[in-house]
């Protein structure tokens, strides 16, 4: 899923209450977004709703067991 399929379904996206702990909204450091002019806190943002989707869904897939070539 890409940034504008999530805006589009994102009333049915949000409402799965997706809470994902994001290590950067914890590591207590400034998670402002934008420009010079403009500063906006990350936590409030529509990206930061996204981000916590897609770490939810990865979370929940099963980890894949990758072997190296030499142990082929």
């Amino acid at each position: 899923m890409n940034y504008g399929m999530f805006r589009q379904y994102n009333h049915a996206i949000t409402s799965k209450s997706v809470h994902y702990p994001l290590r950067c909204l914890a590591s207590g450091r400034p998670n402002n977004i934008g420009n010079y002019d403009n500063q906006y806190n990350y936590a409030f943002t529509s990206f930061c709703d996204f981000d916590r989707f897609l770490f939810s869904e990865w979370k929940q897939k099963p980890m894949i067991q990758l072997q190296h070539s030499r142990d082929l």
